[in-house]
């Protein structure tokens, strides 16, 4: 079994009513490829203006900032988060320049392969800085629209892949965009664009990008179990609790941690370990909560602190919410312990 961890995506289709119906087996094999998921997807960062959060790099005009990491009490941008604790805001100037952030992915996209795509933009009320071209104070509050584009090189774009609507609204819209690549390419970039071609100063702000999911060219992103996890305090917690970190501790004892692409109720697209995600939720809803990862260096694989990190980025836990440390101890890689 495994042999064949990751190759399986579990989906549960729901009634609206909400009951459930049989699980349906849905293996990536049958649609060609893996997910390819981003660095960083939810744009984590400590608030700042003109910088480019961790994993991503800017790739807009020359001699202009990058984009800002919101929200920080600049530019009078008060929007609060869709997913995590920052995201990104982006402009297009009345220069007409952009501001565009870009990113290697983990393996190419294909040609002849449709990606589905996920990602939320909104549109700031206010966002004060100066025009380009009088020098002057301005708004950059007209809306625009977020274009994908594919690059072989380093902020090299080739082709717009896919353009969203215009974005008008202040609250966090959900964009399901369809990718349909003719060649191959290594890079993906994000680009604020006007909405008319013409130029002049706009913003918009991007939250919780999804991978890029191999999928049907007509009907794009394919029906994904939708994961709730139980409030902390509730009756049926401690038993969920028990459960999820036996799960864990099962995926641990080779520290091969098998990543599974799930939604959550708020439409946010995750692709993570789900036992490590649900764990950390609760972990973070308790304010005496924390996450105790023990492990043995000589029995995991390479590179195993690394894959804990990320999953610990991923779930949003900060340094208080757990502790990492090497033991001699157990027979397998790692376990970890829910302490309060």
């Amino acid at each position: 079994m495994r042999a064949l961890k990751g190759l399986y995506l579990h989906t549960i289709l729901r009634t609206i009513l909400g009951s459930t119906l049989p699980a349906i087996t849905v293996s990536f094999a049958s649609i060609a490829q893996q997910p390819r998921p981003f660095q960083n997807p939810s744009f984590e960062d400590l608030p700042d203006f003109g910088k480019p959060p961790i994993g991503w790099f800017y790739c807009g005009n020359f001699g202009e900032t990058p984009p800002d990491i919101h929200p920080g009490g600049f530019y009078g941008v008060e929007t609060l988060p869709k997913d995590g604790q920052t995201y990104v805001g982006m402009v297009a100037r009345d220069n007409g320049t952009e501001e565009q952030l870009g990113q290697r992915l983990a393996a190419p996209l294909q040609p002849g392969q449709c990606y589905a795509f996920r990602i939320f933009a909104a549109r700031s009320e206010q966002y004060s800085s100066f025009s380009r071209l009088t020098g002057q104070p301005a708004p950059f509050t007209l809306p625009l629209k977020l274009a994908v584009l594919g690059a072989h090189r380093h902020c090299e774009a080739v082709v717009v892949l896919a353009r969203s609507k215009t974005i008008m609204e202040t609250e966090w819209q959900q964009l399901d965009l369809i990718l349909r690549p003719e060649e191959a390419f290594d890079y993906l970039i994000l680009a604020a664009t006007s909405a008319n071609g013409e130029a002049y100063n706009g913003n918009i702000l991007i939250d919780a990008a999804s991978p890029l999911v191999p999928c049907d060219c007509q009907t794009g992103m394919p029906e994904l179990e939708l994961l709730a996890s139980p409030v902390a305090g509730e009756a049926e917690h401690e038993r969920w609790l028990t459960e999820q970190t036996a799960n864990l501790n099962k995926d641990l004892e080779d520290g091969e941690l098998e990543r599974h692409l799930f939604k959550t109720t708020d439409g946010v697209v995750h692709y993570c370990n789900r036992y490590f995600w649900s764990i950390a939720q609760i972990v973070q809803q308790s304010p005496r909560a924390r996450l105790r990862i023990t492990f043995h260096s000589e029995r995991c694989p390479a590179r195993f602190e690394e894959t804990i990190q990320r999953e610990v980025e991923i779930a949003g836990l900060g340094k208080r919410h757990y502790a990492l440390k090497e033991s001699k101890k157990g027979n397998g890689c790692a376990t970890i312990m829910v302490l309060r």
